[in-house]
């Protein structure tokens, strides 16, 4: 059953690139509306509603993993994509998808707060501990942005009751899929990677920390590391129009503003 849906956030010039963004664990496809205001109104912009939603059963992973499910979810696109987008969990499906055997026609891509394990690492009961503190910073980073002003004036108790709240309600399911997601893409041939990728993150990103961005931009040669200590996980909704120029940037470098069609 499909589980995922196309949403046109911007119609462009109607000769614009197509660009495709996919969001994270526990987000929604209308968060991308406030990155998308600030991105170059020719392009044709839409965001993919994806089955790890907020609020989802974590059921869609009995039926691939994220990289998996973006694969189906852009084949519903009407021809190639010029610039994929994707950010936390999203940005992992992308990595997956780009290191897959059979990768979208995509032209060049970039990755909002990846998460990413090198393959260094070895996979400990530390490192499961360790996960789990960053999973729970995360959830509390997105429940503050997603409250903005009003995170200053609610009581402080209360804020960490709804953030009990919300754990529980992800649950072990949740951080499992997250777990996973994040010790499997030590696995990724991103060496074997040609589409252009531009990382966007900030080195103390819980995602990225202890020498993990750099450990990425090593072993993915066609990607740019752009860290950005002003960034924060969410840098699409708290630093949307920040992250945009730097995304702009990016597509002219990267020819996307070339790739117009008839």
């Amino acid at each position: 059953m499909t589980d995922f849906a196309l949403h046109r956030l911007r119609e462009g010039d109607g000769r614009g690139p197509v660009v495709v963004l996919v969001h994270g664990m526990e987000d929604s496809w209308q968060s991308w509306r406030t990155l998308a205001a600030h991105l170059d109104p020719a392009w044709r912009t839409y965001a993919l509603d994806m089955p790890w939603r907020t609020g989802n059963s974590y059921r869609w992973r009995a039926d691939g993993s994220t990289g998996r499910w973006l694969s189906r979810a852009l084949a519903t696109v009407d021809g190639p994509i010029d610039l994929l987008i994707g950010h936390s969990m999203g940005a992992n499906a992308v990595l997956e998808l780009l290191a897959g055997e059979h990768p979208e026609s995509v032209r060049a891509a970039a990755v909002l707060a990846p998460f990413y394990c090198a393959r260094s690492t070895p996979v400990t009961w530390a490192l499961f501990d360790q996960a789990r503190k960053f999973f729970d910073r995360i959830i509390a980073e997105g429940m503050r942005i997603r409250l903005g002003p009003r995170a200053h004036t609610l009581d402080p108790q209360l804020v960490e009751a709804m953030l009990d709240k919300m754990v529980d309600r992800i649950g072990p399911r949740g951080f499992m899929a997250w777990f996973d997601h994040f010790t499997a893409s030590a696995g990724l041939p991103l060496h074997a990677v040609a589409v252009p990728t531009l990382v966007l993150a900030n080195a103390d990103d819980p995602c990225l920390s202890d020498g993990r961005a750099v450990a990425l931009a090593a072993e993915m040669p066609a990607a740019t590391l752009w860290l950005d200590e002003a960034y924060d996980h969410f840098c699409h909704l708290g630093q949307a129009a920040l992250a945009a120029a730097q995304l702009l940037r990016f597509a002219r470098t990267a020819g996307v503003n070339e790739g117009n069609r008839a």
